[in-house]
């Protein structure tokens, strides 16, 4: 039985989803998904390609410009109310003007005396603990989720990917706290969620592809005795 902590998990996530960039602006709150990073390219794995940029409006924009391009959305990862603040004024942009991104930021840690990996251990996680820090960024987003736990992380970014690429498009923004981040999960425990369970919604009614699949799924049914 393999254990491996929510950051591997995520990561999975992006490559199940498609997500070939991480657009990032890096902070404290990003340790695990850094750690998780060097051991995949150890291991010769396959991940996102990180592009390290020098400020959050860089960082979103090149991830919109992306999606302008290729119609799919990407990931950008800033450093808690901050990061989130300086990016606000691309995600706006990106809400004008309907490109898909998912903005993922830290959360300061919550744990204070060591209960957790992840926990605070330097004075600037309290400074950072805002009241409501989604509140930034809020009425630029489609949604928005702070994930509670390791075990959903693939369903919440399914969801989130569903969301951003939905008519119309446009930006969504998850909180990450530390403490989730560095949950140790074995991989029997781990559901999957496949992408195309959460697949987006798209304007001028159903699709005949899935029109056909659920006249097809529902010809097949029969009712239980």
């Amino acid at each position: 039985m393999t254990s491996r902590r929510t950051a591997h998990y995520f990561l999975e996530a992006l490559v199940d989803l498609g997500v070939d960039y991480i657009f990032a602006n890096l902070g404290t709150d990003h340790v695990s998904l850094i750690e998780e990073i060097a051991r995949w390219d150890s291991e010769g794995r396959r991940r996102p390609e990180v592009i390290l940029c020098p400020h959050e409006v860089v960082a979103v924009h090149m991830a919109m410009g992306y999606a302008s391009a290729t119609g799919r959305g990407q990931a950008v990862f800033v450093h808690v109310d901050a990061g989130t603040a300086n990016a606000c004024m691309a995600i706006q942009n990106a809400f004008r003007y309907r490109l898909p991104v998912l903005l993922c930021a830290g959360r300061a840690p919550f744990a204070l005396h060591g209960e957790l990996p992840g926990g605070r251990d330097t004075y600037v996680h309290f400074v950072q603990d805002s009241f409501d820090q989604a509140s930034i960024i809020r009425p630029y987003v489609k949604w928005e989720y702070t994930l509670p736990s390791g075990v959903v992380v693939k369903e919440a970014l399914a969801r989130a990917a569903a969301f951003m690429h939905s008519d119309p498009p446009g930006p969504v923004y998850m909180m990450l706290p530390r403490e989730v981040l560095a949950e140790d999960w074995d991989d029997t425990a781990m559901p999957a969620y496949p992408p195309a369970r959460y697949g987006s919604v798209k304007a001028g009614g159903i699709e005949p592809e899935r029109a056909h699949a659920v006249a097809d799924a529902l010809m097949k049914a029969t009712r239980s005795p």
